[in-house]
Formats: structure tokens, C-alpha cells, sequence
């Protein structure tokens, strides 16, 4: 599989669309939250257009020495990180090329259908931002059975808790430890304890669930 980076500001305004939108509420982004401060509520994709223009502008963001940067850093880990998902999931049905697109936005959104995930732009740790993301999609085309029984809220708890596992098995792969949000932290505990007794995915995934549910 493949991660090509790129960045347009058309989908950057999708990622602000979509994030303004997001249920999560836990974390209010500083960026997201500047650009309501500004244009409120009641905003057009215009309003989205030209703060991220002046944004770009102000913060001095060149995308393409970041498409490149990012991308030598993601190449730097990827191969390993690929095997230790295989190790987790086996022989994962993964679409062939997944797109990071850069945002200025610091809440990123990601598309399965559309096989895109969006990624901060000034953000200090690209990796464990990556490696979330394709952890959600790994967790997504490998575990859809398992989650069938689960509601909306119930799979994002559980996507979000599985990501406990990049700070099990891909700790020196990434910048800093994946933290999660506060109202997944006791999931997360227990997710260690299930996956360390014996690392099985479907096992672990099950017995998370009876914790969800």
C-alpha cells in the first residue's frame, strides 16, 4: 500500500466542512476555533476559503516542502510499520493507495470511501498522526464484522480505543505516545490488559466490545 501526500485547498475546505461538524467535542482545535471566532456560525465556504488563504499566508505554511518532508519521514518507518500491522491483522484487504492531505485545519477528518485522510500542516508529530489514521482504516476493513452489532457512538469508542496499539506494538515508530481522549482512557486501560494476554485481534476486539456495549 501506498500514502501519497498532497494538498489542495478545495479538500482543505472539505476538512473543514466535515470538522466543524464533528460529534467529538472534547478537544476544541485552536485553529478551528480562530476561524469561528472570526466568521461565527453562519459561514460560507468562501469564509473557509479565505481564512485559509490568509492563514497559509500569515503562517509562512510552503505545502510542497512539507508534502516532502512528511513523505521522507513516513518512508523512513513504513515498511516496518506494514509488517507489524500484518503481524496484528494478517493479510489486510487494503485499498492500494490511501492520500494524505495536508489541512490547515488542526482537526483532521478522514474518509473511508473515499480512501483520504486529512493531517495538520504545522503539526510536530506527522507520524503518529499517519499511523492513527491508518489504524482507523486498518480497523475499519479488518474488523467490520466485529463492529456490525455496534452504533455510530459505539464504533467511534471503539475505533478510537484500538488505537491504544500503536503505543503497544509501534512505540518507537512514532514521535510521541498516542494518547486518545480523555473519555476513552479507562477503555484504553483495559484494552492493554486484553491485547497483552494474548495479542489476537479478534479476541481483543471481541472483548472490547463487551465493554462497549
Amino acid at each position: 500500500m501506498i500514502v501519497k501526500f498532497d494538498y489542495n485547498i478545495n479538500n482543505d475546505i472539505r476538512n473543514y466542512l466535515v470538522g466543524l461538524t464533528a460529534k467529538n467535542k472534547s478537544v476544541q482545535p485552536r485553529i478551528l476555533n480562530m476561524f469561528l471566532d472570526k466568521y461565527g456560525a453562519k459561514h460560507t465556504e468562501d469564509d473557509i476559503r479565505n481564512f485559509i488563504i490568509n492563514f497559509s499566508e500569515k503562517s509562512q505554511i510552503k505545502f510542497n516542502e512539507i508534502i516532502i518532508e512528511f513523505n521522507n519521514s513516513w518512508l523512513t518507518i513504513s515498511d516496518e510499520f506494514f509488517s507489524r500491522m500484518k503481524n496484528i491483522f494478517g493479510d489486510a484487504n487494503m485499498p492500494n493507495q490511501i492520500t494524505a492531505y495536508l489541512s490547515t485545519s488542526d482537526r483532521c477528518t478522514y474518509s473511508i470511501s473515499d480512501n483520504l485522510f486529512f493531517l495538520f500542516a504545522l503539526t510536530k508529530t506527522p507520524l503518529k498522526i499517519i499511523t492513527h489514521e491508518l489504524l482507523h482504516f486498518y480497523t475499519i476493513y479488518e474488523l467490520k464484522n466485529e463492529m456490525s452489532s455496534l452504533n455510530d457512538k459505539q464504533k467511534y469508542d471503539f475505533k478510537e480505543t484500538l488505537t491504544e496499539l500503536l503505543n503497544l506494538e509501534c512505540a518507537d515508530l512514532i514521535e510521541a505516545p498516542d494518547a486518545g481522549y480523555q473519555q476513552h482512557q479507562e477503555l484504553r486501560r483495559n484494552f492493554k490488559n486484553i491485547w497483552l494476554e494474548n495479542r489476537d485481534i479478534k479476541i481483543a476486539a471481541n472483548n472490547l466490545i463487551k465493554l462497549i456495549i
